[in-house]
């Protein structure tokens, strides 16, 4: 398989790639429409190559379109096929149903993904066997957690009391729990995403009573975390859902604060302006906005009507996501038409003292 990570994905070149990307949604499943899309592919790459394509490539495409799943939570599915292998990935964005045959994959939907997917992490709770996850969008990537080894020898005495055995066994858990906390710390570091936490009694009111990052839990599950990283997305899926709904609604309220005392940017050239000023400003943006856009050489923003043509950024509303994250921002993604007074986009700088 192919790694699929943009960064990757982006720069590497082999003609022919060839990328499919179909929304999840619509009248016809996503599974046939896929194959209507790997059918025009194949016509392309047999009038191209008058008749011989590359096989390899041939049966990569075949294989990803067979086994290509959709992830929880995922609203389109883009897959990669070239002599040198597949691969697929989930987005949480909404696509434009097409094939493209070129010497680099179409990577912009998922880099597009990947800027606007919500970052928050998973901590499946055990005092043995703790899990750290990154999650974005809806997939789960496991994480180092650092663990001190906090296990003591027992004693060779056979003279143990009950009330000593109970002390020593508590001792434990604060010791593991100790060590919980400060491998979160160290595996986090500065950021700020919220934590959303998997667990059964009495180790989670244990963790949550002692963990000193408890400002940031703004989600609880209680129950046993699923071994899978899909059933655990699943298990998790609600939790999150409503924590992100509890972000926006915050983040909206925050807007309208900040638009009151007068502290809010609206309108793409007075954010642009603003944002790399900046450090840990909140920008609010609406799902579809993009903008193709020229940079002019006072650093102002002109409109561009082709998002391919020279020297012309495809998508500006991306650029800027990348330079708020960038400097310890946070992004907020809502519906359309829900910042329509500001003109699609807003940004809200941080209160002094705060980052």
């Amino acid at each position: 398989m192919l790694t699929v990570d943009p960064a990757i994905a982006a720069h590497r070149r082999h003609y022919p790639s060839v990328s499919l990307l179909v929304p999840i949604d619509g009248a016809t499943p996503w599974p046939a429409r896929l194959r209507r899309l790997q059918r025009e592919a194949n016509l392309r790459l047999l009038a191209e190559f008058d008749g011989n394509p590359d096989g390899r490539l041939l049966a990569h495409l075949d294989d990803a379109v067979v086994n290509a799943e959709a992830p929880h939570g995922a609203r389109s599915l883009a897959v990669y096929a070239s002599s040198e292998g597949c691969g697929w990935v989930g987005l949480a964005v909404h696509v434009r149903e097409r094939v493209v045959v070129d010497d680099t994959f179409a990577t912009r939907d998922l880099v597009h993904h990947d800027l606007r997917s919500p970052r928050y992490w998973i901590l499946a709770l055990s005092l043995e066997h703790p899990r750290l996850l990154r999650g974005h969008g809806g997939r789960l990537h496991p994480q180092t957690l650092p663990l001190r080894d906090t296990v003591e020898h027992p004693s060779t005495s056979r003279d143990h009391r009950s009330g000593d055995r109970s002390d020593a066994i508590e001792a434990r858990r604060t010791r593991r729990l100790r060590a919980l906390d400060m491998g979160i710390s160290e595996a986090v570091g500065d950021d700020t995403d919220p934590l959303v936490v998997v667990g059964v009694e009495p180790t989670l009111s244990r963790f949550l009573g002692r963990t000193s990052h408890i400002a940031r839990v703004e989600g609880v599950v209680r129950r046993a975390a699923d071994p899978s990283l899909t059933a655990l997305a699943a298990t998790v899926a609600p939790s999150v859902a409503e924590m992100l709904t509890e972000r926006r609604v915050a983040a909206l309220h925050q807007l309208d604060q900040a638009v009151g005392a007068g502290r809010a940017s609206s309108g793409l050239d007075q954010v642009w302006r603003h944002a790399r000023r900046e450090r840990g400003a909140l920008l609010l943006v609406e799902e579809h906005f993009e903008v193709a856009a020229r940079l002019r050489a006072d650093d102002t923003l002109q409109r561009a009507d082709d998002p391919n043509a020279p020297d012309v950024i495809d998508d500006i509303v991306d650029e800027l996501i990348e330079i708020i994250l960038s400097r310890q921002g946070r992004l907020e993604i809502v519906p359309d038409g829900t910042l329509a007074t500001h003109q699609r986009i807003a940004l809200v700088p941080a209160r002094k003292g705060k980052r």
